[in-house]
């Protein structure tokens, strides 16, 4: 759940930018680009690109400051408008690859991560966890991970996504059942987590 005080101080913030203050729109890019970033891993693993995405944006933000409205989440806006702009450049440059290794979901740090203090039931556990992480579809990992990893909205993340609220709760249905089914028999923290959602 997103805390309204910090929903405050991200609109004050944008105001100051939109007043031509550019420590704000400083600390609008510290406080959300490794959000950016992340998400655009799940499009992408060229960096270039999605840093170039990121910059066209705070550019683009920049320059028509004084036409943007005020965003009820500032968070929201910036993930949508950072989606379109590298759909497109990777569209423009024929570079479109979901990059079939990364995982937006991150419950686990990563499956493919162990330590040294890692039972060999939680090894299996995790590499269980990859192999139907990578199972859902690209846009039910986005879902998931804009709900619940970014606490966005129901309502947000259709907007970010450009789909319809009910399409939104289709997705995240099928892709919680999946994951549900997948881990019932496996005594896990993680499941009781997944049971949840």
């Amino acid at each position: 759940m997103r805390e309204k005080g910090n929903h405050t101080d991200d609109q004050t913030i944008w105001r100051q930018m939109q007043q031509g203050q550019n420590q704000a729109l400083a600390a609008i890019y510290d406080k959300y680009v490794n959000a950016l970033y992340n998400y655009g891993r799940g499009f992408t693993a060229k960096s270039e690109v999605i840093e170039d995405a990121i910059q066209d944006l705070l550019t683009e933000i920049w320059t028509r400051r004084d036409r943007l409205a005020t965003p009820e989440s500032v968070k929201g806006y910036l993930l949508r408008a950072f989606r379109q702009k590298l759909l497109r450049l990777l569209t423009q440059e024929n570079r479109w690859q979901l990059v079939s290794d990364y995982s937006y979901f991150n419950l686990v740090a990563s499956p493919t991560i162990t330590t040294r203090e890692d039972s060999d039931e939680t090894l299996l556990f995790k590499r269980k966890l990859k192999k139907v992480i990578n199972s859902l579809s690209a846009r039910q990992q986005e879902a998931i991970t804009l709900r619940y990893t970014e606490n966005l909205t129901h309502q947000e993340v259709a907007e970010v996504m450009d789909i319809k609220v009910q399409t939104l709760y289709n997705l995240l249905h099928t892709a919680t059942q999946k994951l549900g089914k997948s881990f019932q028999q496996v005594p896990h923290p993680v499941y009781t987590f997944l049971s949840l959602l």
